[in-house]
């Protein structure tokens, strides 16, 4: 078993994020000098909106969700405080 250095360790998972992966592949193709700008301006428009959907707060949950949470929640209480013989 070999040692990894600590930045090749934090590198990997930070990798692991979506969301700097995608901002990877942005960077990367951005920076790519093989691909045309008209590749480039074809695949860019593929990569923002994931982007822009990453970077956004998880939307509030519903009512109904918020409902069943509570209802599974109070019957693991109701199970705790008798227990059946």
């Amino acid at each position: 078993m070999a040692l990894v250095p600590k930045e090749l360790v934090l590198e990997y998972y930070q990798l692991n994020k979506p969301e700097i992966r995608v901002e990877d592949n942005i960077s990367n193709l951005l920076h790519d000098e093989e691909k045309s700008d008209d590749v480039k301006a074809k695949l860019l428009p593929h990569w923002i909106p994931k982007y822009q959907r990453l970077m956004q707060p998880p939307p509030p949950p519903k009512p109904f969700e918020k409902f069943l949470r509570n209802f599974y929640k109070k019957q693991r209480l109701n199970k705790n405080k008798h227990p059946l013989l």
